[in-house]
């Protein structure tokens, strides 16, 4: 099983922050730089004169590497606790489901926590993104209360 991963990297032009997120993936992974380059797909842009170069480098990464590295997964799922009673405060890889089926139960089974997110009146699902966003913004919020 493997689950899609995104590093941002930065630099003073777009070559610079390829370099950087090609290297920051190569770090977390224990991968050379080579290696990490043979996975990825890069997608970046840069504002002229305004702001330095930014880019995403994505690639699928085996879940029990990411396990290992201490990402815990939790699952957007009706059937599951409420995201309010769950701690989401460490590392966290969020798994949304499609928006007709949700997530499988072979994809469910790697999860370590399954989020619901609790509703009123009749609307029993949320659309893929929308989920996807109440959830960010409840592991944010968990995690600035922790702060303070």
């Amino acid at each position: 099983e493997a689950a899609p991963v995104s590093f941002i990297g930065t630099g003073a032009n777009l070559n610079l922050a390829i370099d950087n997120g090609l290297q920051r993936a190569a770090k977390l992974f224990d991968m050379t730089v080579p290696e990490v380059m043979n996975r990825v797909t890069i997608t970046g842009a840069i504002e002229i004169g305004r702001a330095p170069g930014v880019v995403t480098v994505s690639f699928r990464a085996p879940v029990e590497k990411l396990k290992e590295k201490g990402l815990w997964f939790v699952c957007a799922d009706m059937g599951g606790e409420s995201m309010y009673r769950l701690n989401l405060t460490g590392p966290i890889g969020l798994v949304i489901g499609n928006e007709g089926r949700g997530v499988s139960r072979l994809v469910r089974e790697h999860c370590d926590m399954t989020a619901a997110i609790p509703m009123k009146g009749e609307i029993d699902s949320l659309n893929a993104s929308v989920a996807a966003g109440v959830l960010a913004y409840e592991i944010v919020r968990q995690r600035l209360n922790r702060n303070v």
